[in-house]
């Protein structure tokens, strides 16, 4: 399990800590303006690609400097990853990590318009029943979001292991809002996300950065 430092803002200096840099991907080419979820071919735009080799640089100039990027399966994602893969000039190939991919949801290739119109509620029940979808069929916030957590801890334990003492990972925008909230001490609930997102949603190649000592606790956060 995950823990926190009894201390969130302590930063004493630990050569064995790690951070992980949790970014989001780039603007996506959506000529359809459709919620494309898991939904497959969904790459970068130019101004995308240009955010995430934006981020690279930011990444490629932070100490320590990241030596592993992990990366979403979906294309945006993986897009974004390669674009910061080749700002830090690293000879260790991008990893895959099913762990922190985008939610499974019903409202795939619903229109944005749409999803405006329920704020964005996709984890609301009767707004999937209005689509005649069930969400027992998909992720709620939460299950996402315990996956999520379990698979920073995997991260987080193997690069301890490994002595990788930063990370990045790509990835979306309500696995950070889940990331986020767990690490201000806040549950990751669907009511919880529903109050985060109203002051403000991840932006494209925004990076949450999070630093974990020798326990595996969280003792440091930038965002």
């Amino acid at each position: 399990e995950l823990k926190h430092s009894d201390n969130i803002s302590e930063a004493v200096g630990d050569s064995r800590s790690v951070w992980v840099h949790v970014v989001r991907h780039g603007e996506v080419h959506n000529p359809q303006k459709v919620f494309y979820g898991r939904l497959p071919g969904f790459g970068l735009t130019l101004q995308g690609k240009t955010q995430a080799a934006a981020a690279g640089e930011a990444l490629k100039a932070k100490e320590p400097k990241p030596r592993l990027v992990i990366s979403s399966p979906m294309l945006r994602a993986k897009e974004t990853a390669q674009a910061i893969h080749e700002k830090l000039e690293l000879k260790q190939q991008i990893l895959v990590e099913d762990g922190v991919n985008e939610v499974s949801s019903p409202f795939e290739g619903q229109t944005l318009e749409y999803m405006a119109s329920i704020g964005w509620e996709l984890y609301d029940p009767e707004k999937a029943m209005n689509i005649e979808a069930d969400l027992k069929d998909h992720e709620t916030f939460e299950k996402m979001s315990d996956r999520v957590l379990k698979t920073l801890h995997q991260i987080v334990a193997k690069a301890l292991k490994d002595q990788v003492n930063a990370v990045v990972v790509t990835t979306h925008g309500d696995v950070c809002v889940g990331i986020r909230l767990w690490a201000t001490g806040n549950e990751p609930t669907r009511r919880a996300r529903s109050d985060a997102i109203k002051s403000g949603y991840p932006g494209y190649c925004c990076v949450t950065s999070l630093r974990f000592d020798a326990d595996g606790k969280l003792v440091e956060t930038d965002w």
